[in-house]
Order: structure tokens, then C-alpha cells, then sequence
């Protein structure tokens, strides 16, 4: 049996379609390809039951709680020279696997993000709405406008100091060096900067790969209200971080600051309802991404300085 070249890793929690969109993806672009695909189900509620049976797809229960843990648990049930980590919402394809394989031929001791953007039937839909509108915008849909603060480049591969487990792959002997992701962070945000910040401070390199790029498949999570209940937990695991001493990340908020959010917190309701009530039109898109603004800084708010109460 040849060696397996490539092993993907997959964490997932309550999103079975979702999955097997990128399950069915991965088993297409690994073809012809020594390769195997770790599923690491990280729900305590629902077992992941797939639709299709693949000699190539070993699906786990998380024993642990987190997606860090889950990252760190199928690395270590994984046998390949190379780990492919990959969110449970993207869609890969051959040319991605092949320049992954490529690039870590051509860079020793390295970990290496391939560009993302949203498929082509995601921009259609979100086109329709004001949210989706503010998505664009603001650069939510690609990996080129998450890193907007930072140099890009379009054209040749590129160091950077920041990294994402969307797609991120690396030798595994490289991972197993690096200790894996800190797995105190409840849910995902944080575990990959500090992540990154450990990887850069034992010499190894993060590149950013634009040219090749992969399908974010958000589907699920381009609507307003389960976009925000994601930036709570991302407002919980920033002041985990903090707990756990990464003070860059520390977010002040003046005593009148506390106020002022606290007092919008009281009535999340009544800006909901004020949102839902803007004209789905391009016109109304100031008015609309207002209220967004203000509903993303409360939920960011909330998450921050109630975060135990998130945590259960």
C-alpha cells in the first residue's frame, strides 16, 4: 500500500450538509491521490451520519469539547506526510490539493493558507439582501478582505504573521514540533492567532497563497442573526484570550461605554425589529448597514464582558 501522501482534517459541529458538500468535494479533488480525510464530529448532541460510505473518510466523536481540540485530536489520528486542515464549510478542488502538495516541496518548515473567497451561487443570493451587501462591503467574503490591514499580494506567494485554519496545511512533522493549537479557546476565533504567534516566534514561516483559491461555503451563516450569535462567541474567546494572557487582544470599555452597551444590549430587540423593517433596497443600504453596526458591536459586547455565560 502506497504512503499516504495527504491526510485532511475536518472538524464539524451540527452542520451535516454542510459537510458532505465538502466531503463530496474532497473526494473528487483527491483522486489519484494517496490521501485520506478525517472527520472529527465535535457535537455532544448529534452523531454524524453520512449519506455515502468511503473507504477514504474515518469520521470520530471529539472526546475532548472545541475546535481546537478537534484540530489537535485528528492530527493525531492522521498518517500523512502532509495535513491539510480544512473547515467543514469549504469546497476544494484538484488544482488546490496539487499546488498544496507543491508548495511544500518548494518551502521546508512552513504553514500555508491557498486564498478563499465565496462561491459564485453565494455572491448571487447575498447580492439580494442588505446583509449580504454589508458582507462585501466589509470584506467578509474572502480572505483578501479579512486581511485588508495587512500587505497583500495578488500575484506570488507571501509571508504573513497571521494564519487561518480554513485551509491550512503543513508537514505533519512540522505540526507535531509545534505542540498543536492551545485548546482552552471555547470556540473558534482566537486559537488561530495565537496559534500563529507561536508558530512565528519558533522561526516558522506562514505563507499566503493567492493564486489558488477555494469556495467558502457559508450558505448557513449568511443570515444576520446567526452571523451575530457567532460574534458573540467570538467576543467570548477574545477575553479568553486575555484570561489566558494574551493582553494584546484586551478590548476597553469606559465606564460609559459599559453604559451606553449595556443599555443597547437591554433593547437587542427593538433594533432588530427596527432592521427588519428597512426596505430590502440598495437605496436603504446606509440605514441598514447602521443598525448592522450597532447589532455587531452589542453582540461583540455581550460575548466580551458576559463570557461565562456564554461558556455553558
Amino acid at each position: 500500500m502506497a504512503a499516504i501522501q495527504l491526510s485532511i482534517l475536518i472538524p464539524t459541529k451540527d452542520r451535516p450538509q454542510i459537510v458532505e458538500n465538502c466531503l463530496q468535494h474532497c473526494l473528487t479533488a483527491i483522486n489519484g491521490i494517496a490521501a485520506e480525510i478525517i472527520v472529527v464530529n465535535d457535537s455532544k448532541t448529534q452523531d454524524l451520519k453520512l449519506s455515502f460510505d468511503s473507504s477514504l473518510v474515518k469520521v470520530y466523536a471529539n472526546p475532548k469539547s472545541g475546535v481546537a481540540s478537534a484540530r489537535n485530536f485528528a492530527a493525531g489520528k492522521a498518517s500523512g506526510e502532509v495535513l491539510l486542515f480544512l473547515d467543514d464549510d469549504m469546497l476544494v478542488f484538484s488544482e488546490n490539493i496539487r499546488k498544496t502538495l507543491e508548495l511544500h516541496q518548494q518551502y521546508p518548515k512552513c504553514f500555508v493558507n491557498l486564498n478563499w473567497t465565496y462561491p459564485p451561487d453565494l455572491y448571487e443570493k447575498i447580492s439580494k439582501t442588505n446583509f449580504g451587501r454589508y458582507l462585501v462591503k466589509h470584506g467578509f467574503d474572502s480572505l483578501k478582505g479579512w486581511n485588508k490591514n495587512s500587505t497583500w499580494k495578488d500575484d506570488r506567494i507571501f509571508e504573513s504573521k497571521g494564519l487561518t485554519s480554513q485551509y491550512l496545511s503543513c508537514k505533519r512533522i512540522d505540526f507535531i514540533d509545534s505542540g498543536g493549537y492551545n485548546e482552552n479557546f471555547p470556540f473558534a476565533g482566537y486559537e488561530d492567532l495565537a496559534f500563529a504567534e507561536k508558530l512565528i516566534k519558533s522561526g516558522v514561516k506562514i505563507y499566503i497563497y493567492p493564486l489558488s483559491v477555494v469556495y467558502h461555503n457559508e450558505t448557513d451563516r449568511c443570515e444576520l442573526r446567526p452571523w451575530l450569535n457567532r460574534k458573540t462567541r467570538g467576543g467570548v474567546t477574545i477575553r479568553t484570550a486575555n484570561e489566558l494572557g494574551y493582553k494584546q487582544t484586551l478590548i476597553y470599555y469606559s465606564p460609559f461605554k459599559r453604559f451606553f452597551y449595556g443599555l443597547l444590549l437591554q433593547f437587542k430587540s427593538l433594533w432588530f425589529a427596527c432592521y427588519s423593517v428597512i426596505p430590502n433596497n440598495k437605496r436603504f443600504d446606509t440605514a441598514a448597514f447602521l443598525f448592522i453596526d450597532v447589532l455587531l458591536a452589542v453582540h461583540l459586547f455581550d460575548g466580551y464582558m458576559n463570557y461565562k455565560k456564554h461558556l455553558h
